[in-house]
């Protein structure tokens, strides 16, 4: 993989990378039935009624005339707000609106260009969790979304057509910024519109105050779950970020010098994902991929018949001379209450794990080739990774584990310390030489349950017993 041309086209695969899918945005049609909001007051005396039809000011494109549907009072308004707390949210068991968010395309869009869902693995899951009316005297305080359901993977906010100046909504990733305006998109429909945006939970949201008016929106929180009938509406056609992925890949994979023999083709993950230690395998999380993430297994498994997996990559650290390691191994083990006498790396060798080793390189360094004093003369398995995208932190998880103490317990030390395992998922695609680059069948991982010497009967020792028999 020394050419410049083929190191040209393995940038391009990572540049058609760089364009994540974070947020996606749109209006729609607001029909007449769907404008109708009943709520009930903080001391919940009863049921009102506003919104019976939205408002907007909005100047049409072909006479320059302006078209008023304004028929909600600001009065009205005013007492919406009195009924929500002092941030301006209102409790989901306090209103009932009449717009049904599943009558329109807003779901199908939202699955297909910023899941990257297709229609065999899953269907949009929506639900809805707040009220929210923001005025000029509104406070301040950004409003925080609370996620508690780990399986939540974005929010959707649905801005009404009331009229208001301001309110843009802020999403925020690092140093990176972007800036939805809902008035803006709501004032350029000619008729009544709802605008909308939907974003992955990487970003943090903050609301711009409002100058003028009063903005009324519901949010939701979206996840995918399995469903097997058809699809209310029809699947939408490949976006660019898709074309321009399949593409540069395919292109990289025809390239006869690009990994002759095959290999693995490591990408760090680019969205939040909740990983549990001792969770035996890693498929279940294949559904649930955001962004380019799913773009990735989608372009990989369905248009190119490769196939990818998740892979957990652990941190290692040798115990006497300090090299630090990542080990690939099939799933994010858990080690607590064992005691590791040897060190973390030399059981995820022993468990099938395998140390990565950058690609091109034809064999570890000296450093790395051996297993810790347990298991003198034991050569370290190893396999290469071209990372097209670097490993990140996103799928990170941690397992305690017990471990000797500083100084050893017959050296004064205290006997037993704790160790923490930690590592990140990635995703791992396997290609074949060229010719076959869609044809390898990755080899059922055989990962070594039985339990090497001595581990057996320590690592299900407690702390107290194994302190008192170092004691």
């Amino acid at each position: 993989m020394s050419s410049s041309t083929t190191n040209d086209k393995l940038t391009t695969l990572r540049a058609a990378l760089t364009n994540t899918a974070l947020f996606c945005t749109g209006t729609a049609p607001l029909a007449s039935h769907s404008r109708a909001l009943f709520y009930r007051d903080l001391e919940g005396t009863g049921a009102k009624y506003v919104l019976g039809h939205c408002c907007c000011s909005t100047q049409r494109a072909d006479d320059g005339s302006w078209l008023d549907l304004a028929d909600v009072s600001h009065l009205q308004l005013e007492m919406l707000v009195k009924a929500c707390d002092e941030c301006g949210t209102m409790e989901r068991t306090r209103f009932s609106p009449s717009f049904d968010v599943h009558a329109t395309d807003i779901l199908e869009y939202i699955r297909t260009n910023l899941f990257c869902d297709d229609e065999e693995r899953g269907r949009v899951k929506v639900e809805l969790q707040q009220l929210d009316v923001h005025g000029p005297t509104s406070c301040s305080e950004p409003s925080r979304i609370t996620i508690r359901d780990k399986n939540v993977l974005a929010t959707l906010i649905v801005v009404f057509p009331t009229l208001y100046v301001g309110g843009s909504l802020h999403l925020r990733r690092g140093a990176e910024e972007w800036t939805f305006d809902s008035a803006a998109a709501i004032c350029a429909s000619t008729t009544p519109s709802i605008a909308y945006i939907a974003f992955t939970n990487d970003l943090e949201p903050e609301l711009a105050p409002i100058q003028l008016g009063h903005r009324v929106s519901l949010t939701y929180h979206l996840s995918l779950t399995p469903e097997h009938s058809s699809p209310t509406h029809p699947l939408s056609t490949p976006n660019l970020e898709e074309t321009a992925l399949q593409t540069a890949l395919q292109t990289l994979l025809d390239d006869a010098t690009f990994m002759p023999h095959g290999g693995l083709l490591g990408f760090g993950l680019q969205h939040h994902y909740t990983i549990t230690p001792g969770t035996p395998n890693l498929r279940g999380l294949l559904s649930s991929l955001q962004g380019t993430d799913a773009l990735i297994h989608r372009t990989c498994h369905t248009h190119l018949s490769i196939k990818t997996t998740l892979k957990a990559v652990f941190s290692a650290q040798r115990r006497f001379s300090g090299y630090k390691y990542n080990v690939l191994l099939s799933a994010p083990r858990s080690f607590e209450g064992t005691y590791l006498e040897n060190g973390l790396k030399d059981v995820l060798v022993r468990l099938g794990g395998k140390v990565i080793r950058d690609y091109g390189t034809e064999e570890l360094e000296e450093r790395f080739k051996w297993m810790e004093k347990g298991d003198k003369g034991r050569r370290v398995d190893s396999t290469e990774v071209l990372w097209v995208r670097p490993l990140t932190s996103r799928a990170r998880f941690s397992s305690p584990y017990l471990m000797e103490g500083v100084g050893g317990a017959g050296e004064g030390g205290s006997g037993v310390g704790l160790g923490y395992a930690r590592g990140d998922v990635c995703l791992v695609v396997r290609v074949g030489p060229p010719g076959a680059r869609g044809t390898v069948r990755e080899e059922r991982e055989k990962e070594k349950e039985r339990v090497v010497v001595g581990l057996e009967e320590e690592e299900k020792w407690p702390i107290g017993e194994k302190v008192a028999l170092t004691g």
